[in-house]
Formats: structure tokens, C-alpha cells, sequence
């Protein structure tokens, strides 16, 4: 199982995140983020909660500066 979280659009590349079941980060949907080692915890996502992002060692325990607007559930094939 795979999650989508889906942010506000404010103009930004970044709007739509792929993780797997246990929230690490596998796809950002543009190339030029480092996406090495991050991780969301997805249990504690919220929709209208700024997103949370854990990427060692650059942030830990960090919001990104966008509201979380949709979390979907993509099954595995």
C-alpha cells in the first residue's frame, strides 16, 4: 500500500507526494528535491494541517509550508 498526499497549490512544483505504507518518501512529483531519507508520518497527517516532513539530517520533526488538502490510499499491484 501507497499513500498520495495532495497540498494546496500556491504556485508551487511540489504539490503532490507519494509515500510507501510506512511514510517514507518515494516520489515528489518534480526531480530537484532532495527526497533522500525523508520521511512522512502519515498516521499523524491531518487534511488542513500543514504537512509534517522528517529529512535527515536537514529537518527533523519539520513542517513543509503547505496545508494538506486530500490523502489517498493507492493499493499495491
Amino acid at each position: 500500500m501507497k499513500y498520495e498526499i495532495i497540498l494546496e497549490d500556491k504556485g508551487q512544483d511540489l504539490h503532490r507526494i507519494t509515500t510507501e505504507a510506512d511514510g517514507k518518501v518515494i516520489d515528489v512529483g518534480v526531480s530537484h528535491y532532495p527526497i533522500d531519507n525523508a520521511y512522512i508520518p502519515v498516521s499523524q497527517l491531518r487534511v488542513g494541517d500543514l504537512c509534517q516532513i522528517h529529512n535527515p539530517p536537514y529537518v527533523y520533526h519539520g513542517y513543509l509550508n503547505y496545508k494538506v488538502v486530500e490523502i489517498n490510499t493507492i493499493a499495491s499491484k
